[in-house]
């Protein structure tokens, strides 16, 4: 079961990094609807302006019909393991929203942490790995072995950080729409920002 639960952690942790590019590519989209977005302004501040777009990565969108600009910025940013550099993509946007709070960060570097151990070091969290992370530093040098409800802990505390992210972003990204939006754009945006769950009670 340790073996199962610590080969969970790393797709769970893929799947929120893909999540976290998709609502970045979802909103630079979703910018025409904005009442005043500045892109010189937005690209100036996206990661200090050192946003490259690798022409060997963008081929990779060729005859994708479903592909988007926003998927092709997210994809030349770096730092999507690390939880404050995903806040200041996120900050680009200028709507004075924190994407995550200061608790969602220290939660997500941990488990950002122990993915990297379990990908890259064995399953071992090395002493300089535990030395990055505050509430890892007692544990250096240690191999990495989680109880039977990690995997089920992890998920139910992803819940709430991703619905308050979402929904708090989206409330910000529509307080500052085109005041004559389409109806149609309108649910559009609403439905994008909305966060549903099979196991609703882990939202709250």
């Amino acid at each position: 079961m340790q073996h199962l639960q610590a080969a969970v952690l790393p797709a769970i942790m893929g799947h929120f990094e893909t999540y976290q590019k998709a609502l970045f590519a979802g909103m630079f989209d979703l910018t025409v609807y904005r009442q005043s977005f500045n892109l010189d302004a937005f690209i100036k501040k996206l990661n200090d302006g050192n946003v490259n777009i690798d022409l060997k990565r963008l081929s990779a969108y060729r005859n994708i019909g479903a592909s988007s600009v926003g998927f092709i910025v997210a994809d030349a940013l770096h730092g999507w393991h690390d939880p404050e550099k995903v806040n200041k993509h996120f900050g680009a946007f200028n709507l004075n929203f924190k994407f995550f709070s200061n608790d969602a960060v220290d939660r997500l570097r941990v488990l950002w942490q122990l993915r990297h151990s379990i990908v890259h070091t064995g399953g071992t969290l090395t002493l300089p790995d535990a030395q990055k992370v505050e509430k890892l530093k007692e544990h250096g040098d240690k191999n990495i072995a989680f109880e039977n409800n990690f995997i089920y802990e992890v998920c139910r505390k992803f819940h709430p950080i991703i619905k308050s992210s979402t929904e708090g972003m989206g409330t910000a990204f529509k307080a500052a729409l085109l005041a004559d939006i389409d109806p149609e754009a309108l649910e559009k945006i609403d439905e994008f920002f909305e966060v549903k769950s099979s196991i609703n009670v882990w939202l709250r």
